[in-house]
């Protein structure tokens, strides 16, 4: 390989966590049925470039990892699950949802506590039978099932029921209002009862030649009878096994006007291989998490385009510890952070400054609390002093009074030691902290040791990231026993205001957005810190066309254009 540039970092995640475009393993549930019956930034400049493989598309894969987007799809098959399975909605980068052709109407009841959903059911699976709405039902609910998708559509907190109710319509019933649901519906749809099957069929514009790999399927007998009696010595060959490969869905509307007629498989066998095989040009594009545990480097012959997830970097804070009980101290820190510096140097550009819980893209974040929250120690200084912290006694550090007593701060702040990214903005801010007076004990732990410390409450401040929803849906961090909530916060205002946000339609929806941010920041249970960028790289000049998704990078591929 040549001029390769490489860097890994561990990355820490939260809940939910596995890339955007990345599925966990889900694991099999035998109460739920097998079957639904009706009972139930462009980079650089663009210069001409070649295909070394020829004028395919090239993408890794791995023969041994099932392709089932909701069963058990590895990490390495994940990006062929966007292309052979569609999904109800999508999400774009500005965090709107849309119903994609497997949808015709949609409407919901009881203020978004319901919702019925209309499938086309003239849409047509690989193999030419029709999709209804007994497949969407039942992807839906193996989706709950699913490592990647459950907690989305958790059974207890967020999803109340799934039913078909004809060919045509199916229902979801949820715990609460939620007029923002139809964003958590970007779950791959596969046939009615293929659960088990690790490479089903799809609707979507590919399909997978040479599936046996996966499916164990037996060769076509006619074919094996031909076969008998080959060799001088009489006895029947083994065949020879079929190279698997994404061609074209002829029953897929676009399939007649996409420019790519058929995405070739590479089996690269690691990260090192893979880096080593798109830089030579054996495969074409991947997708890259700059800071995080995948994090690739690479020469400078490519063009990246990137875009930002919804994982969010943040402070939280133990409200069992006297010092950070107190809101407006938290609040103070905001001032702390320099989010530009961690941002553009720290995280190596790769994502966006964020002062408040939801993605700046989005219509509905309230832009204007940038205006307040800002980089100042300065202004930390004059928040903690008009808080009672200050130098009391001249010695150099703040103290906060109790009872009328100073008493010396002293904060203990972990964080996750095998990520390098996260290491370093944390000795950032806890230098920061130290820069106006007071004292902070930076503990970089291995990340067992970080996990069990966050959930025995042994921290004043923790570092942390969480993959959000695409409705962005702050429960699980800020309500009461919930699962993400390291920090014992019982405040009912919080929920309340998320409560109102996701209930509102859209007329009110950034109101109440702005209301619930505001209500957080000015009280900081959290203090958001960036949201963390991902990135699609391919050689320079060789795709044109491409129209990102947060969370599908073939949002658009059939008016991808090959280059050559």
């Amino acid at each position: 390989m040549n001029n390769k540039k490489r860097f890994t970092t561990l990355i820490l995640v939260f809940a939910l966590l596995t890339a955007l475009l990345l599925s966990g393993c889900g694991s099999e549930d035998s109460d739920l049925p097998q079957d639904e019956t009706p009972s139930d930034l462009l980079l650089g400049e663009p210069v001409t470039g070649k295909l070394p493989e020829g004028d395919l598309l090239t993408i890794n894969y791995a023969p041994e990892e099932s392709v089932n987007p909701l069963s058990g799809t590895g990490s390495t098959n994940a990006l062929l699950t966007n292309l052979i399975y569609e999904t109800p909605f999508t999400v774009g980068t500005d965090y709107t949802f849309a119903p994609t052709r497997l949808i015709k109407e949609f409407e919901f009841y009881d203020e978004g506590k319901t919702w019925s959903f209309t499938v086309d059911t003239s849409v047509q699976f690989s193999d030419g039978t029709y999709l209804s709405a007994y497949d969407v039902a039942y992807s839906v609910r193996r989706a709950m099932q699913s490592s990647l998708y459950r907690s989305r559509l958790d059974n207890n907190s967020i999803v109340y029921g799934v039913s078909a109710i004809s060919d045509e319509v199916f229902m979801i019933s949820l715990h609460q209002e939620n007029m923002l649901f139809p964003a958590l519906l970007t779950i791959p749809v596969i046939r009615n009862g293929d659960y088990n099957v690790r490479c089903p069929i799809g609707t979507g514009l590919y399909k997978m030649e040479g599936a046996e790999l996966w499916n164990g399927l037996p060769e076509d007998e006619d074919d094996a009878d031909e076969n008998e009696g080959d060799g001088e010595s009489g006895e029947a060959t083994e065949p020879e096994p079929v190279q698997p490969r994404l061609v074209l869905n002829s029953l897929h509307p676009s399939a007649a006007s996409a420019m790519i007629p058929e995405i070739r498989l590479r089996e690269s066998g690691g990260m090192d291989n893979m880096v080593a095989d798109f830089e030579d040009g054996y495969i074409d594009l991947l997708v890259n998490d700059p800071t995080g545990f995948s994090a690739m480097g690479f020469g400078s012959a490519n063009e990246v385009r990137s875009y930002i997830s919804p994982s969010m970097y943040y402070l939280g804070f133990n409200m069992g510890h006297d010092f950070v009980l107190t809101a407006q101290y938290r609040y103070a820190m905001n001032f702390l952070i320099d989010r530009k510096t961690i941002v553009q140097k720290l995280m190596f550009g790769s994502g966006v400054e964020a002062v408040s819980p939801v993605v700046p893209t989005s219509p509905y974040c309230d832009r204007s609390i940038e205006d307040v929250i800002h980089y100042s120690p300065e202004a930390a200084l004059t928040a903690f002093a008009n808080s009672g912290c200050a130098d009391h006694d001249d010695d150099g550090k703040l103290e906060y009074m109790v009872t009328g007593i100073p008493m010396e701060i002293r904060l203990k702040f972990i964080v996750n030691g095998e990520n390098s990214v996260k290491v370093s903005i944390a000795r950032s801010i806890a230098e920061e902290l130290r820069s106006i007076g007071i004292t902070v004990e930076l503990h970089e732990m291995p990340w067992n040791d970080y996990v069990t410390a966050l959930e025995e409450g042994e921290f004043d401040i923790y570092l942390g990231e969480v993959m959000l929803t695409a409705d962005f849906n702050l429960s699980a961090l800020l309500r009461e026993d919930d699962p993400l909530n390291y920090g014992g916060i019982t405040d009912p205002g919080y929920i309340a205001r998320i409560d109102e946000y996701l209930a509102a339609d859209d007329t009110q929806r950034a109101v109440a957005c702005s209301n619930m941010c505001q209500y957080i920041v000015a009280n900081s249970p959290i203090i958001p810190i960036a949201f963390e960028g991902r990135e699609l790289v391919t050689h320079r000049g060789v795709l044109t066309g491409i129209e990102l998704s947060p969370y599908n990078v073939f949002l658009n591929i059939q008016d991808w254009k090959l280059n050559n």
